[in-house]
């Protein structure tokens, strides 16, 4: 005698396990697969996020304004350590720039203007830090670096500040 089986609008119970398995497994393997994505997204945006801040920081405090008469030897070093700092954080942020993507347009468009800002100031920034570090500093000089490192470090600080509304970190 052989074994009847059993059968549901006439398809074997075992094809319907198949059939079930099978679409569990894709079910699973999609959610699987959006949720490490996911992670992996999350992953690239924290170093980026991390030298936006950074990058703010040392903004600032190149910022803070430096008047000659209150500064003695160890004042200027501290404004030629803050502008070496400062260019550091820059090499970091290019860095962590290259393996940022977004598909936010406003944080792609923040972003794109910080970029263009500091190609923009990058030339005299560097020009500034070796005129302080090897000429013997006078007030002039002094002046003139306080006057262009400030300007242009205030601009990149405007443009780093909007990328860090736009990506809700302030």
């Amino acid at each position: 005698m052989a074994a009847v089986e059993p059968t549901l609008l006439g398809i074997p119970a075992g094809d319907w396990l198949a059939a079930a398995g099978g679409i569990i497994g894709v079910i699973l393997t999609v959610i699987a697969t959006l949720w490490i994505e996911r992670r992996k997204g999350a992953q690239i945006k924290k170093p980026f996020r991390r030298a936006v801040v950074e990058l703010s920081v040392a903004l600032k405090r190149v910022i803070e304004p430096r008047i000659w008469a209150d500064c003695g030897s160890e004042a200027v070093n501290e404004v030629i350590i803050n502008q070496q700092v400062l260019m550091q954080i820059l090499q970091r942020y290019d860095f962590a720039r290259s393996l940022y993507k977004t598909y936010d347009l406003d944080v792609w468009d923040a972003v794109r203007a910080l970029d263009m800002q500091i190609d923009a100031s990058k030339p005299l920034l560097e020009k500034e830090l070796h005129i302080m570090s090897t000429v013997s500093n006078h007030q002039s000089v002094f002046d003139i670096n306080q006057e262009n490192v400030s300007s242009a470090a205030y601009l990149m600080a405007f443009e780093c500040d909007r990328v860090m509304r736009e990506m809700k970190l302030i």
